[in-house]
């Protein structure tokens, strides 16, 4: 997974049940993410996109998802800036993730999308996603400050902790 331009890391979570591993972060320009022959690319449409991919326990490509916004926040960022940056994974295997974005962001995974609209600077995502790749949901939070979802995790419960 690499791009002519700049691709992070920020977080994986492995699934129990069957050693696949999830990876967030976020990345610039057009990314393959599949490391096997085939090719999944992505091209971000802001300065930095997030994704969420996930690999089988051997490594082999299963699915991308991405979050992007093409223009900066209106509250004075000069960058269209959106990160995964925690995820974890429940007992069946559904999948939550969170970071941040600004503007108004597409959460793009297999073919449905969700949008996602900043009130500040910087705010808040939370997804849902099934173990093979399709959107449940995506919430947000927000609020004229700055702020990101860090880390999450899923209790005994079910409740979501972030």
């Amino acid at each position: 997974m690499c791009s002519s331009d700049l691709d992070r890391a920020y977080c994986v979570a492995v699934d129990s049940r069957d050693g696949s591993i999830v990876v967030g972060g976020a990345y610039s320009g057009t990314v393959d993410f599949d490391p096997g022959a085939g090719v999944q690319s992505r091209t971000s449409v802001g300065s930095f996109d997030a994704f969420m991919a996930k690999f089988g326990g051997d490594g082999t490509f299963q699915w991308v998802g991405t979050v992007g916004s093409n223009r900066a926040s209106t509250y004075g960022n000069s960058e269209a800036l959106e990160y995964i940056q925690g995820i974890d994974i429940d007992a069946s295997g559904t999948i939550y993730a969170t970071g941040m974005f600004n503007g108004a962001a597409t959460v793009s995974f297999g073919n449905a999308t969700a949008s996602l609209s900043a009130a500040g600077p910087q705010n808040t995502c939370i997804l849902q996603v099934g173990g093979t790749g399709t959107l449940g949901w995506a919430k947000q939070f927000t609020s004229t400050f700055l702020n990101a979802g860090l880390g999450i995790n899923v209790m005994p419960s079910g409740r979501l902790a972030v």
